[in-house]
């Protein structure tokens, strides 16, 4: 019997988890034989109480207790511990059951929110998980992915419970919030109002532990740089992902052991920008494809000058407005070092103004080309841009940008159209038709509120283009359907256009005639399509 079903309380859980409409056939004084005749009346109709999905649903509701109860457990002064030694009949059912799950999430909230799951793990005895590990066999033996989100005010068995979990067979590891690191918080961790989720104390045992067959690994919290030299025990990740790292030189070094690193994901933790300086050396991370990088300009400068990767294919960067009077000439410095990976094919550059110290006339405005011209070195296939209203991006710094890359597949850039600025959309469309055959993908975004009218949608049709998306964002249109046919009969291959009007004067009228337009459009050339690929199969 599956062990979902062999605890009348397990079984009722279940019940009410899956269908709050079985509830009215449950009461305290139900019987165990008749819970089974509920059940097996319930899979008569319900295919969730099949085996596998029985599997999925009470570790859903209960967790792993289901499991654990297989095996003699009394609730002595309010702690369930082993009372007597496990008969071979019971290990045995622990074992089946428990080489059935492949995937485990440990999420455990605050102790204000505790689920009927979280009072099972905060009752189990601390003499229960060493039992376990004294048993001489991985209790999860076929586990695959692990997922460990702690509060650390709540989970003092941490250090017991988790090694239990470790399997070599891992291949995804995720640690919600696990800090490795000294007592207390840093002032930075108080700042971003994460010191409750940085105290863990987790055993260093955890790090030593072989998982040979990991293929990813996440961890969220704080690092300490003196556990960095373990992480080459993970060396056989392909995909890592790091937050909240204080220290980039000993983080970098310990990485550059990795043989199969391809894709690395880092969130810089948040620090006084004084007194990072770039280094000369540098470490290579050799098998590296893809690498993202968040945090302010200062620390993403100071990591990138000790990264040598000359396999890295695409580069995503995230920072914020602080220090504003700075931040252009760090940016200027960071498309320099991007522009040192020679073999760079896609790069993305986000700078967030949530707090608006970037608006325009706030900071002088800058052309997007005096930071850029570095990239323009590069052959990028992919490219975006999300820059703040005081950057602007004139006529010829975009006729720069596809010129350049002529083997340009994507293309997303909120252009920001202000009243000094020459740019408009046939610009870009007209050069990005002409020299660039590839294209795939275009995103033109304009938040200035400027009119666009028939002479401005004078755009010149190319014999061939390749185009397949394109998202247009434009303010005010005088004339929506002239717009429209100019953009269906420049792209023949387009199979999707997004057009975002803002502030529209007639939207109500002209904006359903253009989506109708387009639509129609569209329709006529996905049949005829159809209609070409049924003639040259029947051929």
């Amino acid at each position: 019997m599956h062990p979902a079903l062999s605890d009348p309380h397990n079984l009722r859980l279940i019940l009410e988890y899956h269908d709050p409409v079985l509830q009215s056939r449950l009461h305290e004084n139900l019987t165990f034989f008749q819970l089974t005749k509920t059940i097996v009346a319930a899979a008569r109709v319900c295919k969730a109480f099949s085996e596998p999905a029985l599997d999925i649903l009470w570790r859903r509701v209960l967790g792993l207790f289901p499991l654990f109860r297989i095996l003699p457990l009394k609730l002595i002064n309010g702690k369930y511990v082993i009372w007597q030694r496990p008969s071979e009949i019971e290990l045995a059912r622990f074992r089946l059951y428990g080489a059935r799950i492949k995937e485990l999430r440990l999420v455990l909230s605050s102790i204000t929110g505790l689920t009927e799951v979280e009072r099972h793990w905060e009752r189990m005895d601390p003499s229960f998980y060493p039992f376990l590990l004294s048993l001489g066999f991985n209790i999860l033996p076929s586990l695959k992915v692990l997922c460990y989100d702690m509060v650390p005010e709540q989970r003092q068995l941490a250090a017991l419970e988790l090694p239990v979990f470790l399997s070599p067979s891992i291949e995804h590891l995720d640690f919600g919030r696990l800090d490795l690191g000294p007592e207390g918080s840093s002032s930075e961790c108080e700042e971003v109002g994460r010191s409750s989720l940085m105290r863990t104390r987790i055993s260093i045992t955890v790090m030593h532990y072989p998982c040979a067959n990991l293929q990813s690994a996440c961890i969220r919290g704080r690092l300490d740089p003196q556990y960095f030299e373990l992480l080459p025990r993970f060396s056989s990740v392909k995909a890592l992902t790091l937050s909240f790292v204080d220290s980039d030189r000993p983080l970098i070094k310990a990485l550059s052991g990795f043989d199969h690193l391809s894709y690395l994901n880092i969130t810089l933790a948040p620090r006084v920008d004084d007194g990072l300086e770039e280094h000369d050396s540098r470490y290579r991370l050799s098998h590296l494809k893809t690498f993202i990088l968040h945090g302010s300009a200062a620390r993403i400068i100071h990591f990138l000058s000790h990264v040598d990767g000359e396999d890295i294919r695409s580069i995503k960067l995230s920072t914020d407005s602080r220090n504003p009077s700075a931040l252009f000439s760090r940016i200027c410095r960071i498309c320099e070092l991007v522009a040192s990976f020679k073999k760079l094919e896609g790069f993305s550059l986000s700078i967030h103004d949530s707090e608006g110290r970037l608006r325009s006339g706030s900071v002088p405005d800058i052309d997007v080309k005096s930071f850029m011209e570095p990239l323009l070195q590069l052959d990028l296939k992919d490219f975006s841009c999300l820059l703040p209203a005081c950057v602007l991006v004139t006529n010829e710094s975009a006729r720069q940008m596809v010129l350049k890359w002529r083997s340009l597949r994507t293309c997303a850039v909120n252009y920001l159209q202000t009243p000094t600025s020459a740019f408009l959309p046939p610009s870009i469309l007209n050069h990005s038709a002409k020299h660039q055959p590839d294209l795939e993908e275009l995103v033109v975004s304009i938040d200035y509120p400027a009119r666009l009218d028939d002479a401005d949608m004078n755009i010149d049709p190319p014999s061939k283009h390749k185009l397949k998306v394109l998202n247009l964002g434009c303010s005010v249109f005088q004339n929506v359907i002239t717009a429209a046919i100019h953009i269906d009969s420049l792209f023949p291959y387009l199979e999707e256009v997004n057009l975002r009007f803002l502030s529209s004067i007639g939207d109500t009228t002209t904006l359903p005639l253009l989506r109708k337009t387009i639509f129609e459009r569209q329709q006529t050339r996905r049949e005829k399509r159809a209609r070409g690929w049924r003639q040259g199969s029947l051929a």
